[in-house]
């Protein structure tokens, strides 16, 4: 600030080179500098501070010393070489001596002769020489290259520039200094950055076969051997796994989407025919020892772990399965036995089969990575498919590209177009299929083949961005794949504890059941149940049987996010798992497109939803007209036909008829209303249960301003935090750290200063483990019953922010809870009634 010293003691060294050097050189060895000297402020290696001469305040003057010694001059090069960190893009990750990609080296050299012909000096050719052998160019191209750029009459030739070349003091990446602005080369990252995953055994394999191009796995199917137990078999997409598999003797397979069964020719019924969906797979489950007769194959096998998120339920029916039949066999071309936390595999056999097409993918790093994909999507040449996991924006950028597109999601898997595609695997006149998740499973893509192009929009797994290329079969020559992604910082990601998290589960689960068995009533047993619906949800236990157990399932899916997270943050780990499936990796691109068509994308996207919403809203408001009028229809639309079968099943559990209407169009404007009906239904009253404790607190807190009932912002506050105590403990067992672990809380909650320990006990040490975050009281409270958004009430001439109570329940429906005996016992009754009367 130009005042004097800041605290403690300071000094400044003054290096002088050995050689005077430009700006640039400087920033090249920015990393190198900042290594060496570790101990110096991070500022020194800034390109400005070679300007700097040591100044002082003399009003401090005797505060000031200075020393000088003898030595050499300091030479940069003579320190170990640390490529600079990129601004234009951030990696996490150091790669040994990446390369160009053989068809885009020549077109990088005459660049670089264009862009430069005639105008470098010798500490630039130095430096060009250094990131050219960086860059592995032969002796002659290099030549070729230095003399061509040289400025007339210089001293040193292009050989001499050669003979002098350091790789070790050059960086590929350097070279985008010597190309024109906007230049792109691809950078292949070498197989040599591949990241073995820590604390993780590499399979042994009990078979390991590679298909010649014209075999598949019906053709060496007899050559594996599964044994009695869990069995798990490696084949990639194209290989044949579903053929092989539908044909194998006292064999069911069973498969996650309809489109797949439909492709077989099979009606989707698991007891007459071989090849169902998993859903399926209740029907045998009933009858245990007619599974025991049959060898079960599940296949896509890696959607029991990547899609637990929607769906929890069949999952865990099928890892329930996998202890119910004679030989199970899961069956995936992107799966690795580590990915089962609980899963013991009798065997793992893995087939290969070599791509036809060379697969290569480019990671693009955007301002605005929607306008980067449209603009490549409008130069592609052939067909491609464009992966974007939202609707909107995916019609919005398929529209504006200009393309015959077909879109696919799972509102429009009925569509004749859709279907057509799934079950012909011909896109015909399309030029492009712009999708959500839903094209990575059951759609193939027949159509021969030279070149095909892949868009994914968004951070997305490795594993998932092999199945999305695996969609085209018939590919000769390249799979291109562009991946756009946001800047962002990055961050260390650690290694996931499946162990650890196991561990915990298990505690927890054995405390929770100990909890329960002192129950008082069975009404409490199963209240409790009902009320930690979420907590248990989210703490990788589950209730079955009489007792709580550990949801391997859930764990699974945790480390799965652990993986997509790593993947995302370390372009290493990026990059060695797409290496692991044949791709070439390329180095990531800065993209700067921003224009004012990025406004207009968003501009459309936003009508494009709009006119969804209007139309969704139109649908259900139709439906509660026909509930009304005793007039539903079938097929009518997606919307419409979903949201009917939940109101139908509501009615079969209690949903008054007369309330139907008031259901469903409280539905239209609150999505999570159909939650909030069944959390309602599910509610058992017990005196000690969290909405019967809230509700008489919330009761005797009511104050009274003009005849109107108040819940004070402070009052709201001392609920909320209550509430959370007896959640953790009565379902956390104390345990703050287990709690905060799960996203529902830790949102609501945080730690306080004296709040570390690990595990404590609520009635020795009840306050001060934890506070209420700012403004999430309210969010806590509602989560029980249902109050309004906070206003201001004038009490005792000071203006005080304050709640209303809207109802005591999540919903403030009444639902007929008798029993299907007792409504009919009643209504026989009012009928014998109604005769005497």
């Amino acid at each position: 600030m130009g005042k004097g010293l800041n605290r403690g003691e300071r000094f400044r060294v003054i290096l002088p080179l050995k050689r005077a050097i430009s700006a640039d050189v400087y920033n090249e060895f920015s990393e190198s500098l900042r290594k060496r000297f570790w101990y110096s402020d991070a500022s020194f290696s800034k390109t400005l501070q070679i300007q700097y001469l040591p100044t002082y305040n003399k009003v401090f003057e005797d505060q000031f010393k200075a020393y000088h010694n003898s030595g050499r001059l300091f030479d940069l090069e003579c320190i170990d070489y640390v490529p600079a960190v990129i601004n234009d893009f951030p990696l996490n990750a150091v790669f040994t001596k990446p390369k160009f990609d053989d068809d885009n080296i020549r077109c990088v050299l005459e660049a670089i002769i264009e862009h430069n012909r005639g105008a470098m000096e010798y500490e630039e050719r130095r430096i060009l020489a250094n990131r050219l052998a960086a860059a592995d160019v032969s002796d002659i191209d290099m030549i070729s290259v230095l003399n061509a750029v040289s400025r007339p009459g210089a001293r040193h030739t292009g050989s001499d520039m050669a003979k002098m070349a350091n790789a070790s003091y050059g960086h590929v990446m350097g070279l985008r200094k010597n190309l024109p602005t906007g230049f792109k080369f691809n950078l292949l990252v070498q197989p040599t950055v591949i990241y073995p995953p820590k604390n993780v055994k590499l399979p042994k394999y009990d078979t390991d076969i590679t298909l010649k191009p014209n075999q598949y796995l019906s053709d060496v199917i007899k050559q594996i051997y599964f044994k009695d137990g869990l069995n798990l078999l490696i084949v990639p997409t194209g290989g044949g796994k579903n053929h092989a598999m539908e044909r194998r003797e006292n064999t069911k397979l069973v498969v996650p989407l309809n489109s797949i069964v439909v492709q077989s020719g099979s009606s989707n019924n698991i007891q007459d025919e071989n090849v169902a969906t998993w859903n399926q797979i209740e029907k045998m489950m009933r009858n245990p020892e007619e599974c025991k007769k049959w060898d079960l194959v599940i296949d896509e096998a890696h959607g029991m772990v990547l899609d637990y998120d929607y769906k929890a339920t069949i999952i865990r029916l099928l890892a329930k399965a996998c202890t119910m039949f004679r030989k199970v066999i899961l069956m995936s071309g992107t799966v690795r036995p580590e990915y089962f936390s609980c899963l013991k595999f009798e065997t793992i056999h893995r087939v290969r089969k070599e791509s036809q097409a060379k697969k290569k993918i480019q990671t693009n790093i955007c301002k605005s990575k929607e306008e980067s994909l449209l603009n490549d999507l409008r130069e592609s040449k052939g067909k491609s498919i464009v992966l974007i996991n939202d609707k909107d924006l995916g019609k919005t950028i398929g529209k504006l590209s200009g393309k015959n597109c077909l879109f696919v999601n799972a509102d429009l898997k009925n569509e004749p177009e859709v279907v057509n595609l799934f079950i012909t695997g011909k896109l015909d006149d399309y030029e492009c299929i712009v999708g959500t998740n839903s094209i990575v499973e059951g759609l193939s893509i027949t159509d021969e083949l030279d070149d095909a192009n892949v868009f994914i929009l968004g951070d997305t797994d490795p594993d998932r961005i092999e199945q999305v290329s695996n969609r085209f079969r018939n590919v000769k020559k390249i799979k291109k794949v562009q991946y756009y992604i946001d800047a962002k910082p990055l961050f260390d990601v650690s290694d996931d504890n499946v162990h650890a998290k196991i561990k915990a589960a298990q505690k927890l689960a054995e405390a929770l059941t100990v909890c329960l068995s002192v129950a008082s009533s069975e009404i409490e047993r199963k209240g409790y149940i009902a009320q930690y619906s979420k907590e248990i949800k989210h703490a990788s236990v589950f209730y079955a049987d009489g007792e709580f157990k550990v949801n391997y399932c859930a764990i699974d899916y945790q480390s799965y996010l652990n993986r997509k997270e790593k993947a995302s943050n370390d372009f290493g780990v990026f990059s060695s798992r797409l290496i692991e499936y044949g791709y070439d990796v390329f180095y990531p691109i800065w993209r700067h497109e921003l224009t004012i068509e990025k406004e207009q994308i968003e501009n459309d996207k936003q009508q494009v939803k709009e006119q969804r919403e209007y139309i969704r809203c139109e649908d259900l408001l139709k439906l509660a007209h026909d509930f009304k009028n005793k007039c539903v229809e079938s097929d009518y639309s997606p919307e419409y036909d979903s949201t009917k079968e939940i109101v139908l099943k509501m009615t079969e559990v209690g949903l008054k008829i007369d309330d139907i209407e008031h259901v469903i169009k409280q539905i239209i404007y609150d999505k999570s209303y159909i939650e909030k009906i069944w959390s309602d239904m599910k509610y058992v009253h017990f005196d000690t249960s969290i909405r019967a404790v809230l509700c008489n607190e919330v009761q005797n807190s009511l104050v009274s301003v003009k005849g109107e009932k108040y819940l004070l912002s402070q009052d709201i506050v001392t609920i909320a935090k209550r509430t959370a105590e007896k959640v953790l403990k009565e379902f956390y067992q104390g345990d703050l750290n287990a709690m905060l672990a799960d996203g529902n809380w830790s949102s609501d909650i945080q730690k306080v200063s004296n709040g570390g320990n690990n595990t404590l006990n609520i009635i020795d040490n009840p306050l001060d483990i934890f506070e209420v975050k700012e403004k999430r009281a309210s969010t806590i409270v509602n989560r029980y019953i249902c109050i309004t958004r906070s206003g201001k009430v004038q009490i005792k001439g000071k203006r005080q922010e304050a709640y209303k109570v809207v109802h005591y329940s999540l919903t403030g429906l009444e639902f007929d809870k008798r029993s299907d005996e007792q409504k009919l016992l009643d209504a026989i009754v009012i009928k014998k009634k109604s005769k005497s009367g």
